[in-house]
């Protein structure tokens, strides 16, 4: 409904403190818009320049924090007030707030990995899950002190078949994920060149929860190319339509 983000056409988007976040724009690489609260159709460029309210739209550029040509390549939620934005190399979390004043950038976070899809960033539990060009990587915070946002390699295991995958998709951004939390599984699609066939990673979470100490498997039943999960109902998409996946 925005007039002025219908031109800019973002890539990415997620939600946070009641409000959306989307980057990814071809003209600013670096540039998150950030929606006002409860109103994802009132964007920065909508607003008023007078406006002094708390809860407007607003934007910021995290170039200066990349300090190299880096760009976003994908968002995500961690937690109930934190926002990670990604970068090819690096991840910035910002503790967020509906007060956009109050917005700050997490400096007891240095997470030095990137994400290679946007489509990959999923939420597990209390982790924050995403494929980099290394392997799969998780965002957690410290049990020691409860105040270190650190992250950490989960495939390490199967370093060689997970670089394999990943060298096998014509483009990276293309390959996507889905955590079924019944399950305690995600799964990772790499779509293979020419279109009609697909790879599928899962990786099987600890139940028991604490360090994990994950079970891989692989396959291509259906050539299943993406999913989606919801209360219960795991979905996943293939070339020749959509299919539910029974318990």
């Amino acid at each position: 409904a925005s007039p002025a983000m219908d031109r800019l056409r973002p890539a990415y988007s997620t939600s946070t403190q009641s409000r959306m976040v989307v980057a990814g724009v071809s003209a600013n690489e670096t540039t998150v818009y950030v929606s006002r609260v409860n109103q994802d159709e009132i964007w920065p460029l909508d607003e008023p320049e007078d406006s002094n309210d708390v809860n407007k739209a607003f934007e910021f550029d995290v170039a200066n924090y990349l300090g190299t040509a880096d760009k976003i390549t994908g968002l995500g939620s961690f937690e109930q007030n934190r926002l990670v934005v990604f970068a090819a190399d690096r991840a910035l979390i910002y503790r967020t707030d509906p007060d956009y004043t109050r917005w700050l950038l997490d400096d007891n976070a240095n997470i030095f990995i990137g994400c290679a899809s946007h489509n990959t960033i999923q939420n597990a539990g209390t982790d924050l899950l995403f494929c980099s060009r290394s392997g799969i990587h998780s965002i957690k915070r410290s049990e020691d002190n409860g105040i270190l946002v650190y992250s950490y390699s989960i495939s390490d295991k199967i370093d060689l078949l997970y670089r394999e995958l990943f060298n096998s998709v014509e483009d990276p951004e293309t390959i996507s994920a889905v955590f079924d939390q019944d399950e305690g599984q995600y799964h990772v699609y790499f779509p293979q060149p020419g279109g009609k066939l697909c790879r599928r990673l899962t990786l099987a979470m600890n139940p028991e929860g604490g360090e994990p100490q994950p079970k891989f498997s692989e396959g291509q039943f259906l050539n299943s190319r993406c999913g989606a999960f919801l209360n219960g109902r795991f979905v996943i998409g293939t070339t020749g339509g959509i299919y539910d996946v029974l318990k």
